[in-house]
């Protein structure tokens, strides 16, 4: 394999590259070796029956969509537009949105269900402040189009966070299967934050 620019291979493998999820485009986070950080997107389309059926369900690519990314890597040229970071985060937060019902969203908004308790309510409240310091967008009792609902599903990351209380583990991993299989799942518990643990 011949680069079109010396170099390029080796400091590809040269970063540190963690995949941040994947729904319809696959995002990741590129780390230098100076650490700085860069957002990448990636989205494969083949017409082939594999890849419109079986491999998209799995993630997976077919040989055709693969050849195309060795002739891109083989040549160090995509010939495309490159994308802002704020792009592809704005990419990102539309993928995530996807997921939810369409009736759903109020971005950033703190929605309290009245079964909840005051403990529940309150690490809800404060974990939302947090991600809103982050600059992180978000959508509190958040309903999939898979029926499964998170007390917090961060856009950015694609990430449900749910707050529990009494909740068992058996509980908290029955509701994560209802989520769709490209959503994160981050419990945090209110016994957990009393005692300092978190």
């Amino acid at each position: 394999m011949v680069l079109a620019r010396e170099g390029l291979l080796e400091k590809a493998r040269s970063h540190k590259v963690t995949h941040l999820f994947t729904r319809s485009k696959a995002f990741f986070q590129v780390d230098d070796s100076d650490g700085k950080s860069h957002q990448v997107a990636i989205q494969v389309f083949a017409d082939t029956a594999f890849q419109g059926i079986v491999g998209a369900a799995r993630g997976e690519l077919d040989s055709y969509a693969l050849a195309a990314i060795l002739k891109i890597a083989e040549t160090g040229s995509l010939q495309v537009n490159a994308f802002e970071t704020d792009t592809l985060l704005e990419m990102r937060r539309n993928e995530s949105l996807a997921l939810l019902r369409a009736t759903h969203p109020r971005i950033n908004e703190v929605v309290v269900s009245s079964a909840e308790g005051a403990a529940h309510a309150g690490l809800k409240a404060a974990v939302c402040l947090e991600l809103r310091k982050q600059g992180k967008m978000f959508v509190t009792e958040a309903t999939f189009s898979t029926d499964g609902r998170a007390d917090i599903f961060v856009l950015d990351d694609c990430l449900a966070i749910e707050i529990a209380d009494s909740e068992t583990d058996e509980s908290l991993e029955r509701k994560r299967k209802e989520y769709p299989l490209c959503v994160g799942f981050q419990i945090v518990r209110v016994y957990e934050v009393e005692e300092g643990k978190v």
